[in-house]
């Protein structure tokens, strides 16, 4: 079973407490899975991205960016992780508007930045800043409207 699923299933039997140990089981294991895949990519570029495409330019110039792999796959599961909790709560609005901010205010400056600057790590820096946009924003909502106690407390009030 998927976290969103699990999520929707303890939320709609009300067994709240049962939420935050998916969503941290989740993000561990999301976190290890993406390192590992990072790991593989930084250790074995060549090997790698030669799977990936015959190109010689890029094969030759790969290796000064797989660096970049660690903080966008690690910022990436977590942004995911994340996104299945208010996805199984059946919360979009929180989704929306991180995704909004994140890409109104944090990726297109600095991808505009990147385009100015004609960068290549400011692109990829563009792209982890919108990763890390939405985890502080969805972070910033699951602390304050959407942990499993708030959630307890709203269903116990009357409509």
């Amino acid at each position: 079973m998927t976290s969103q699923t699990l999520t929707g299933n303890f939320k709609s039997k009300g067994e709240y407490q049962l939420l935050l140990p998916v969503l941290l089981t989740a993000i561990v294991t999301t976190l290890l899975m993406a390192l590992g895949f990072a790991a593989v990519a930084i250790a074995f570029p060549e090997t790698l991205f030669g799977l990936l495409t015959n190109h010689a330019e890029i094969n030759d110039s790969v290796r000064q960016y797989t660096i970049w792999l660690i903080p966008l796959l690690e910022s990436t599961a977590l942004a995911f992780m994340l996104e299945a909790y208010f996805i199984g709560l059946k919360a979009s609005q929180p989704l929306r508007n991180g995704v909004l901010f994140a890409f109104f205010g944090i990726y297109l400056p600095c991808l505009g930045l990147a385009i100015w600057q004609q960068s290549n790590n400011l692109l990829w820096f563009s792209l982890v800043s919108y990763m890390l946009g939405l985890v502080v924003y969805l972070g910033w909502q699951l602390l304050t409207r959407f942990s499993p106690q708030t959630l307890a407390l709203e269903s116990k009030q009357p409509s």
